[in-house]
């Protein structure tokens, strides 16, 4: 229960009515790999797969509103045999 109001606390002090956010990460993705979101796209999951990784990743973010960004990173290997 704790986490739920949690959220809720959060998302009441986050909220922007006119969110309009762009999301970059130069050392990850191409420059025209950009994510938008806006204030219809907002409730939306964006995930984005990653080829090759560096121990930094740069994110830049311009415009109005607030979001979270999470990055998750397993080493797969190849199974040989």
């Amino acid at each position: 229960m704790v986490a739920i109001e949690a959220l809720a606390k959060y998302a009441r002090l986050t909220y922007v009515e006119n969110l309009d956010l762009r999301v970059r990460f130069p050392n990850l993705l191409p420059s025209n790999d950009n994510i938008t979101i806006n204030s219809e796209s907002r409730l939306v999951v964006r995930s984005q797969n990653i080829e090759t990784f560096n121990e930094d990743v740069e994110v830049e973010i311009s415009g109005t509103g607030c979001l979270l960004i999470q990055v998750e990173y397993s080493p797969c290997t190849k199974y040989t045999k």
